[in-house]
């Protein structure tokens, strides 16, 4: 339970170290917390919000994917949503 709850503890902090609330550089964090911050860019981009529209999802994975090439953890969300939405 501790490791989930890190994993959430941490989905807004960036792998720049620009994040918050406590400005944890990426090769701090563990994978699960990687994860965790893609997923939430993910729904963050995706899901309707009352000033503006969600992004349709091959925009948002295209997003995504330009997000891969800074970010390796990002591959895990990508097999992930495959394997989740698209079998």
């Amino acid at each position: 339970m501790q490791h989930i709850n890190e994993c959430a503890y941490f989905h807004h902090e960036r792998m720049d170290g620009n994040g918050y609330p406590f400005r944890i550089h990426g090769d701090n964090l563990s994978v699960g917390s990687r994860i965790m911050i893609v997923s939430d860019i993910f729904a963050a981009i995706t899901e309707d919000r009352p000033y503006r529209q969600g992004m349709a999802l091959g925009k948002a994975l295209t997003v995504i994917q330009e997000l891969a090439k800074k970010v390796q953890s990002v591959h895990a969300f990508m097999k992930s949503y495959q394997i989740i939405f698209l079998n």
